[in-house]
């Protein structure tokens, strides 16, 4: 039995040994506060944590002044180290351990017009001391002396870097995937990166465009997934650097779909994909001979997690998520097995993501989640069989008055299963109504189980909520998918309408106090759900949605490729009438009788705000009585600063106090 520690060191002890270094971590971590829009709209106070091979320290990514910063402890006292921090313009995206002395850095840059930072794959190594700094990747690491730019060859192309792999038999190498800027230059480009120079030699090029790679544990032995400007993705792998590519599989991206997991002595792959079958099946592929067996397939859903063993990188279980997250172990007698099952049985009705392990697997950091916990980070030792509580992702909530979510399913009325989620107020809070929240998308994008600030912010505020994972959503299979592709505006609508219907006659909520809200595609639904369904919805609002779908070919940043050009074709087609009558901004009329609120970010690159523009003009030209709008300055898809968040939860919540109750019954 896995024992469960949170003594030595303490919550406490554990706070005051980093306090020296980031202080604000310590300020947030108090103990629970009421459940408030600023508390859990609020950014986390520990974004990640990372074990170093020996086990000795742990990497902290932490914001501090809306900067993440990575502090350096030691593992056994969780005394101090460093504090590695950069200037108010860049912060620490991503941290990894390459070897015990020496960690790399993905930095996101800061602008001036825009609050969320953003990434340009660049990439920095420096050791736990602060020394040895070097750009290894990305456009700065061009720059330099020109001996230097003649031995880089990565250099030679100005490009966005990812990592691949962290080669951790080599110590002064890993290896990075290279994307150049450019529109015309599609390929990837993988290289070797020496880590204290920033060398770097090329080791292959992709077969086919928009590639990403998988490679072997010493690296030898590479996979490339990517797909071509017609959606069509294809599988290759190559046996050595002296070796051509050589293609496993080809399929349609939006048909079906594969997903390489990891390569086990340079010669089998695990994967999942939905080639021969609907739902993703696990397998294992022998490169050499390309011969496949399959593992595990669940008939109904496609798995949300993989278990991979630290070691040898082999698959040993799946988490599915019918309803509560479960998990299926491939071998329990295998490779790290135990370690998964005794994690999983320690914190049962959990979802676990292991973050890092030490080389040899003794050590894991362990991310553990649930509807009413935004996530805590264990430390796992295998060798004790212990599980040591280190930090939670955010403090001061009061997770015991925090409202539970409980999976749903119904039948719509073309006999399709159609999963969600009912999120209710927690004991003792008046339901003031419910809020049905439609899911971003739509294709191939699903909601899940889990901790969601947005349906705790409304459930505190004693509004239920509805989450619907409707055809087209992912995790349900091909078919699944597939059936919401040019079904935008009628059947993903009518499987979100029937699931209100169902929450009213089932769950007996008040019909007469029901409105929408969503975000993107959701805030889409928002408006359309109401013209699909008159008076089913007592107010509408719509958070950076999009409006008009013919201005989906013209602006953004879907139509400047043209695998987002087809992916459009598929997604919503190019017959006008039928994009004429599933544009809400060309039927404003129909909603006179619905208050409308909508809410955008001014620097949007998916929906830009020219949606939200259109929309308010098109309902202030017909009169429309009731209308809101609330647009944010130097935000995107989505509001990044927490201040930001807060202002839109409290004018959400004023407006549907408001607007809940219908007029029209």
């Amino acid at each position: 039995m896995i024992a469960l520690s949170n003594s030595t060191p303490t919550h406490t002890q554990f706070a005051r040994s980093i306090f020296t270094f980031i202080a604000m971590i310590v300020l947030c971590c108090g103990y629970a506060q009421a459940n408030t829009v600023d508390v859990l709209a609020g950014d986390p106070v520990l974004r990640d944590v990372k074990i170093s091979p020996d086990g000795k320290h742990m990497a902290l990514l932490a914001p501090v002044e809306g900067r993440n910063v990575v502090s350096i402890i030691k593992t056994d006292t969780r005394e101090p180290v460093n504090v590695l921090k950069f200037g108010s313009t860049k912060q620490v995206g991503d941290v990894y351990w390459a070897n015990n002395e020496r960690l790399v850095l993905r930095l996101d840059y800061f602008f001036s017009w825009y609050a969320a930072a953003s990434s340009a794959g660049e990439w920095y190594a420096v050791n736990i001391n602060g020394k040895k700094r070097e750009n290894i990747f990305g456009y700065r690491s061009s720059r330099g002396t020109s001996s230097k730019i003649k031995t880089n060859d990565a250099a030679a192309v100005r490009q966005s870097g990812s990592l691949v792999s962290l080669l951790k038999d080599d110590k002064r190498h890993i290896l990075m995937a290279g994307r150049a800027f450019t529109a015309r230059d599609t390929v990837s480009r993988l290289y070797k990166v020496n880590i204290y120079t920033g060398k770097s030699k090329l080791v292959a090029t992709s077969p086919v465009a928009n590639s990403s790679f998988v490679a072997s544990i010493d690296g030898d032995r590479l996979v490339s997934i990517g797909s071509d400007a017609n959606l069509m993705t294809t599988l290759h792998t190559r046996r050595s650097k002296d070796s051509d590519w050589e293609q496993l599989a080809a399929m349609d991206g939006l048909s079906s779909d594969v997903m390489p997991l990891s390569i086990v002595d340079d010669q089998y792959l695990y994967l999942m994909d939905s080639i021969d079958s609907d739902t993703a099946t696990a397998s294992v592929i022998d490169l050499d001979s390309g011969e496949s067996t399959p593992l595990y397939n669940n008939e109904e859903h496609d798995p949300t997690a993989f278990l991979i063993s630290p070691v040898s990188r082999k698959l040993v279980g799946l988490e599915y998520q019918s309803g509560i997250p479960e998990y299926v172990y491939l071998d329990q007698d295998g490779d790290y097995a135990d370690a998964y099952i005794s994690i999983t049985k320690a914190l049962p009705g959990n979802s676990i993501r292991v973050t890092s392990a030490t080389k040899d697997g003794g050590m894991l950091t362990v991310l553990v989640r649930s509807d009413t916990n935004p996530g805590d980070f264990y430390l796992f030792d295998r060798k004790k069989n212990t599980f040591a509580y280190l930090a939670s992702a955010k403090r001061g909530i009061d997770q015991k008055t925090l409202a539970k979510t409980e999976p749903v399913s119904f039948t719509s009325s073309d006999e399709i299963e159609i999963f969600g989620y009912v999120t209710q107020p927690p004991e003792g809070t008046k339901t003031k109504g419910l809020v049905v929240i439609p899911h971003g998308g739509p294709i191939g994008v699903r909601d899940y189980w889990g901790f969601n600030y947005e349906n705790q912010i409304l459930a505190a505020n004693g509004f239920a909520v509805l989450q619907v994972n409707y055809r087209g959503s992912s995790g349900y299979g091909s078919s699944f998918q597939e059936k919401g592709l040019r079904k935008w505006g009628s059947d993903i609508q009518r499987d979100i309408i029937e699931a209100t219907r169902w929450a009213i006659g089932e769950k007996g909520f008040d019909p007469k106090r029901v409105c929408i809200y969503g975000a993107s595609f959701g805030g889409y639904s928002a408006l359309q759900a109401p013209l699909v369904a008159p008076g089913l919805y007592s107010c509408a609002i719509g958070f950076v949605g999009v409006y008009d779908l013919p201005l989906l070919y013209e602006e953004g940043d879907i139509p400047g490729r043209r695998s987002g050009l087809n992916y459009l074709k598929r997604a919503i087609g190019e017959n006008e009438s039928e994009l004429y009558d599933f544009s809400p901004v060309f039927h404003a009329a129909k909603l006179k009788d619905t208050p409308v609120f909508l809410i955008h970010g001014e620097e949007d690159p998916r929906a830009p705000i020219e949606h939200a523009y259109r929309m308010e003009k098109a309902l202030k030209d017909v009169n429309h009585p009731v209308l809101e709008t609330l647009y944010f300055e130097k935000e995107g898809h989505g509001l990044y600063d927490a201040g930001a968040r807060a202002r839109m939860y409290d004018a959400v919540l004023g407006f549907l106090d408001q607007h809940i109750e219908s007029t029209n019954w």
